[in-house]
């Protein structure tokens, strides 16, 4: 049964994949429309077609189906959702809705072929969801990004170690430290089950936000993601910034996690991810020393662990500096 599903992911992807690379817009009507999630209104439905535009929305039928819990569905085609804040008739917007129209054949030949088959999706980069069978999707707001979602994330992206410095120093009060609260709070939301994490609070030292996690990384559960987000929760700004000793320490529990997985050997062929996330309000130069130290292997044509940069704040200084630092370290 397992092979069955796993088949069925093979041939969404081949034909996603075939689609996006064939596509020509030029054989594409100008009056295309498509079958939208949210704006479709339901054919029969005379007082909800008055309030939605038909010029561009496709209308459906949608019958009670046993097989999908007895939501009213489509089994002849797929639904398109597109996030609020994305202008769907922005071109790469607009051409993704049409060329993944083609995956329709894909995901009813899978559901006849395994009828214990429930939804099928396809999530594209740009936000656009297709999603089968076609269903009215509930008319409230609407915050959904699938790009957001646990399976997405998790299929778009592979195992990483992720350090995240979060700036603890004095100028780091009121709303920065509001800001950086809510940006540790989001980056630790996009890892899954198969990333390892830990946070440091650092300002003249560096330390956990979670003592028991005292020189490690954990996997990054629910349960470990909600603790660190406690215990971010609980810091109060204080003292000056030592970004150096931060860094170091950072950097040298990548360097042993790397060393225990054997990453370093190159004849092992085992690749590591790894990442420092710095969310600061600012830095006091452009810490080339540290770089040269811990992450420039081989005269800097090799760089392990890549730098994300996160600034903080209305009156920032020393912006290149810290754009540097990203730049520069695959950031």
């Amino acid at each position: 049964m397992l092979d069955r599903k796993m088949d069925a992911v093979r041939c969404i992807v081949i034909a996603a994949e075939d689609a996006a690379e064939s596509f020509n817009r030029t054989n594409v009507p100008e009056n295309y429309t498509f079958y939208s999630a949210k704006d479709s209104y339901i054919a029969g439905d005379t007082e909800q077609s008055e309030n939605l535009d038909n010029s561009t929305y496709t209308p459906m039928e949608l019958y009670t189906d046993s097989h999908f819990y007895n939501i009213p569905v489509n089994l002849n085609y797929s639904i398109v959702h597109v996030p609020t804040n994305i202008y769907y008739e922005d071109d790469p917007v607009y051409d993704t809705i049409k060329w993944s129209e083609s995956l329709d054949d894909v995901f009813i030949q899978n559901y006849y072929s395994d009828p214990a088959l429930s939804f099928q999706y396809f999530g594209s980069s740009l936000g656009i969801m297709r999603s089968y069978p076609a269903m009215k999707w509930k008319q409230e707001i609407d915050l959904f990004d699938c790009r957001n979602r646990f399976w997405y994330i998790q299929a778009a992206t592979c195992s990483k170690d992720i350090v995240i410095l979060m700036d603890n120093s004095g100028s780091m009060t009121g709303y920065r430290n509001t800001i950086a609260r809510l940006t540790v709070s989001n980056i630790l939301d996009t890892l899954n089950n198969n990333d390892f994490v830990n946070v440091y609070n650092y300002s003249e030292r560096a330390d956990e936000a979670v003592p028991c996690f005292k020189e490690k990384l954990v996997q990054a559960t629910l349960e470990n993601v909600n603790a660190l987000k406690a215990a971010v929760e609980d810091i109060r700004p204080e003292g000056y910034a030592n970004l150096t000793h931060a860094f170091t320490k950072a950097f040298q529990l990548l360097e042993r996690y790397r060393e225990l997985r054997g990453c370093n050997n190159s004849s092992s062929g085992m690749q590591c991810n790894q990442a420092i996330m710095l969310v600061t309000d600012g830095v006091t130069g452009n810490h080339t020393e540290v770089f040269q130290a811990w992450n420039w292997d081989e005269n800097g044509t090799h760089i392990p662990v890549r730098v994300f940069t996160f600034l903080v704040g209305q009156e920032v200084t020393k912006v290149r500096e810290i754009q540097w630092m990203a730049c520069l370290n695959r950031g």
